[in-house]
């Protein structure tokens, strides 16, 4: 270490200083000696007292001049012992920091992450404390734009169990999540990032907040408060970003978890639906089926393989319509600028032709391009699937009207007919899968229509809305982000 070089440097130079006393005083005594001998102006007597005096004086000058070097070598001893304790202690506390951090990665941290008070959520939160000597922590995790404590230790005020922070507010907790870098203040009364009413609430005087962060992605932040003798420093940070990623590598392990059970879930539920939704017409076709091989009037026959057939065209439709709901996410290396008037104007062609059966009026207002960037055929899908429920939903005379415009950095597509309408109850199941209302029990169809579309909105960054009302028309409205510039 280097005030242990420093010292040994130290140590050489007294021995050499020592060896230079010796070196004077002899220099001296001899110079006297040679004086008196060789003056012959004192008699043996006179000669023996000066010799003597001589000698005095040099055994003098060498202790004092030693004095100095006797003091040196006291305060050095003194030093390295007052160095090895510490030393030793240091050693101790990095060890004691080193095998706490080490128990609590090699501990379960599930209860962690429980909203409800456990004492193993407790016991985790302590052993965090001491690992890095704090007399308060605190575990905030994200939930719905509020940074919530879910946990905390040495903090006695039941009013701060489930504190709830805006992820709007000024704040350094809200700071440490939103940039993933650690904040450290030595007086966070003073400190202007940080809620003073909160500090007073806890009594906290300093703190660390250390964001739980895992492969780019942050889970939360893990405070420590007043460190119980000195500051907090970049070794207590060290530490508690180790513990931080410990618990932000789980949250990930849970998240995905979730994820994947959810999909499953997912998944298994539209099976389950779409399996009862497709065993009617199947069945019927197969019963059709059956009576026409027995049938042997050829008229009945023929109306029963009819039927069968037009059973099995729905079948078909509505297979198609599950494949193209569940694969509705698309790549974005598919992705392009698209001119949306000119894909309106496209679905309008395709539409007319059966609005015009029922002498409905189809209107695009807007000449201006506006581009948005994304799956062309998907965005063409969703569209399509708006426009032909207007168009069956419209009784005969009615009228379809297509708006194009931007507003607020969006692309907005708004398709408004006077069709029957939906009551306010139905709303908010109109993008479920397989929902059909009661004014669609003459029409077919899948229900997979808006539900589709909403899927593929969504996955290009857009949104959904639709209003209605019985005998008042629907209007159906999608958002999606601008593009930055034409196509070239």
């Amino acid at each position: 270490m280097e005030w242990a070089s420093r010292f040994r440097i130290k140590l050489k130079n007294f021995q050499r200083f020592q060896l230079e006393q010796w070196i004077i005083a002899g220099l001296f005594f001899c110079t006297f000696l040679l004086i008196a001998h060789y003056t012959g102006l004192m008699g043996p007597s006179e000669r023996t007292l000066f010799i003597s005096l001589s000698l005095l004086f040099a055994i003098m000058t060498f202790v004092i001049l030693n004095t100095k070097g006797l003091r040196f070598l006291t305060t050095q001893r003194q030093k390295v012992e007052k160095n090895t304790v510490r030393l030793g202690k240091l050693i101790k506390d990095a060890d004691k920091r080193d095998s706490a951090v080490e128990e609590i990665q090699n501990m379960s941290l599930d209860p962690c992450f429980d909203e409800k008070p456990s004492p193993q959520k407790q016991e985790i939160l302590a052993k965090i404390a001491n690992a890095v000597s704090a007399d308060k922590v605190s575990l905030f995790l994200p939930i719905e734009n509020h940074l919530v404590r879910i946990g905390r230790w040495g903090i006695e005020s039941a009013d701060l169990e489930g504190l709830k922070i805006p992820l709007d507010r000024k704040s350094a907790i809200v700071k440490t999540f939103k940039t993933s870098q650690p904040i450290i203040s030595a007086n966070i009364n003073s400190d202007p990032r940080f809620d003073r009413k909160l500090a007073r609430l806890t009594g906290a005087k300093q703190a660390v907040c250390i964001p739980l962060t895992f492969e780019g992605e942050t889970f939360g932040v893990l405070v420590a408060t007043n460190k119980t003798e000195g500051f907090f420093g970049k070794e207590d940070v060290m530490h508690l970003k180790s513990i931080a990623f410990s618990i932000a590598s789980r949250l990930k392990k849970i998240s995905l978890e979730k994820g994947v059970g959810q999909r499953i879930e997912e998944e298994q539920k539209f099976l389950s639906e779409f399996a009862h939704h497709i065993k009617t017409p199947l069945t019927a076709a197969y019963g059709e089926l059956e009576l026409a091989l027995t049938e042997k009037n050829e008229n009945q026959r023929k109306k029963a393989i009819e039927f069968a057939l037009g059973c099995l065209e729905k079948s078909a439709r509505e297979i198609k319509e599950a494949l193209d709901f569940y694969y509705t996410k698309t790549s974005k290396e598919t992705y392009q600028k698209i001119d949306l008037h000119k894909i309106l104007r496209e679905i309008c062609e395709v539409v007319c032709v059966l609005a015009e059966q029922k002498t409905i009026l189809v209107n695009l207002n807007g000449k201006d391009q506006i581009f948005t960037t994304g799956d062309r055929n998907k965005i063409l899908q969703a569209v399509t699937n708006v426009m032909e429920n207007a168009v069956n939903y419209t009784p005969r005379g009615g009228r379809i009207t297509i708006d194009l415009k931007k507003r607020n950095g969006m692309a907005v597509v708004v398709i408004s007919d006077t069709g029957v309408g939906l009551p306010q109850k139905d709303i908010p199941r109109v993008f479920d899968k397989f929902w059909r209302g009661q004014t669609a029990n003459n029409k077919e169809g899948s229900g997979l229509g808006l539900s589709i579309t909403k899927s593929i909105v969504e996955a290009h960054g857009g949104t959904i809305g639709l209003t209605s009302r019985v005998g008042g028309g629907t209007k159906v409205q999608i958002s999606l982000p601008l593009a930055d510039s034409k196509p070239s």
